[in-house]
């Protein structure tokens, strides 16, 4: 087999002389692939059958000393050479069976004198429930063939779901044998290290609002796509994970009546609502000022005790539109609406700029993500929502507006079933990703959802400066 570059790899047919060399080959390369545990007994016999049994005897010692010597000072590099080689040898084998997978997926080319060309194989991860591959396709496999490719590699492994990636002319395939389920019902989550357990990922992983690399997230979905259960699987998280949790809900619905039966503030006036932005905008502040006192970087680099005292924040922004987008008129009314609406945006806007270092994080639900529906602030509000999830059906100019192209395959995830979307931004993962929000109704949520704190706007408080250092 040799490697003809950047192509691909060449397949040549071999001879019975041939195909003998290549065996004996591979049980050599086979023995240097577990180098580190074959070459000590190799050199011990090489001693003894050139020099006698006491010089196998003094390599033998030598080598003894020098492997005790590093358990000793750095036991972990012992403990990884198994680990090592038995990649290696998995590797070796991958590459040896590559060619059969893609004859098996027609992604060859015939050469003469019987010889195939591959596209070469660059990675192959396996990891609980996926397989993750990286390719460099031939040439004449143009990149509007590669959805189709991605399938075809997905169907070969048996998997449930496929996505894949382009960069710099390779391709990463993620072949997911775990698939999502059309209905994932919500069940409670603790909150390690501040994360709030929504759903599933493709591939198994949480769809999680995380305190540290996902402190703010864009919620798009028109009316039925499920946008309230992931409110509510958001809230409840909240609340059992002792989160603060505050609601501002323009729209005046009777669906957050739950959290209210617990205490939690949920805002409906517009001048309660700026009010109420105000308040956690001077908690931001004072959060903040005790941090750098600390000389932390966030919140959570505080001590535990001041810790306990300072619960994360979980803001609420339901139907934003309704609360952001400034009012067109010209009566007094309409003026003194408007005004209101542009404060609204900026002070959200600043909490999403600054929040996360105070441990204060936004969840801000609109039907279409237009910078327009998001008030003054719009652009940059929008910048700072770094995590977006899109749930129900979307158009290419709303999957754009939410960093996804129409044409990536993960776009064909929004096909209608429930709490079925697409997340970007989760986890670190700046890619779209396909996901199933959990499903928690309102009967549920009163008769299982208990906070673990006392809830109240009141309470989102900070301690003085001269409070907490006594």
């Amino acid at each position: 087999m040799a490697s003809t570059g950047a192509a691909g790899r060449v397949v040549q047919a071999r001879t019975l002389a041939e195909e003998a060399l290549v065996l004996l080959w591979e049980r050599v390369g086979g023995l240097w692939r577990w180098r580190e545990l074959t070459l000590p007994p190799a050199a011990i016999y090489v001693a003894y059958a050139t020099a006698g049994g006491y010089a196998a005897s003094w390599v033998a010692a030598v080598l003894s000393l020098v492997v005790g010597s590093v358990g000793l000072v750095r036991p972990s590099v012992l403990s990884r050479i198994p680990r090592r080689c038995a990649a290696r040898s998995r590797w070796h084998g991958r590459l040896r069976r590559w060619p059969r997978f893609c004859v098996g997926l027609r992604w060859y080319r015939k050469l003469e004198e019987g010889a195939l060309l591959v596209p070469a194989l660059l990675s192959w991860e396996e990891r609980a429930g996926q397989v993750a591959v990286e390719v460099r396709p031939l040439p004449e496999q143009h990149a509007s063939s590669w959805d189709a490719m991605a399938d075809a590699f997905r169907r070969f492994l048996g998997g449930a779901s496929v996505e894949w990636r382009e960069s710099f002319g390779t391709l990463r395939i993620v072949v997911s044998r775990v698939g999502l389920p059309d209905f994932l019902p919500w069940h409670a989550h603790g909150a390690p290290e501040g994360r709030l357990v929504l759903g599933r990922r493709h591939g198994g992983g949480s769809l999680a609002i995380d305190a540290r690399t996902t402190p703010h997230v864009l919620l798009a979905g028109a009316t039925g796509s499920g946008k309230g259960g992931a409110i509510r699987a958001a809230a409840a998280a909240a609340l059992q994970g002792g989160w603060h949790l505050v609601v501002l809900d323009p729209k005046e619905a009777g669906e957050y009546a739950w959290l209210e039966d617990v205490r939690v503030p949920v805002v409906t006036e517009l001048r309660e609502q700026v009010e109420t932005l105000e308040h956690l905008a001077a908690v931001r502040r004072a959060r903040q000022e005790l941090v750098r006192r600390y000389g932390a970087d966030s919140w959570l680099d505080l001590p535990g005790e001041t810790l306990q005292i300072w619960r994360p924040v979980l803001v609420v922004v339901d139907e934003a539109a309704d609360l952001l987008a400034a009012t067109k008129g010209k009566s007094g009314e309409d003026r003194l609406r408007a005004t209101l609406q542009h404060k609204a945006g900026e002070l959200i806007a600043e909490l999403a700029r600054k929040g996360r270092s105070a441990g204060i994080h936004l969840l801000v639900a609109i039907q279409r993500p237009e910078t327009a529906q998001l008030g003054d602030q719009g652009g940059s509000l929008r910048n700072n929502l770094t995590a977006r999830l899109a749930l129900g059906a979307l158009d290419a100019d709303g999957l754009r507006m939410l960093g996804i192209s129409a044409t990536d395959p993960v776009a064909l995830a929004l096909d209608g079933t429930p709490g079925r979307g697409i997340c970007v931004g989760f986890a670190g993962d700046p890619r779209p990703s396909v996901c199933q929000v959990a499903w928690l109704d309102q009967e549920r949520a009163v008769a299982e959802v208990t906070p673990a704190y006392m809830q109240g706007l009141h309470l989102i408080q900070p301690p003085t400066i001269a409070e907490d250092t006594t």
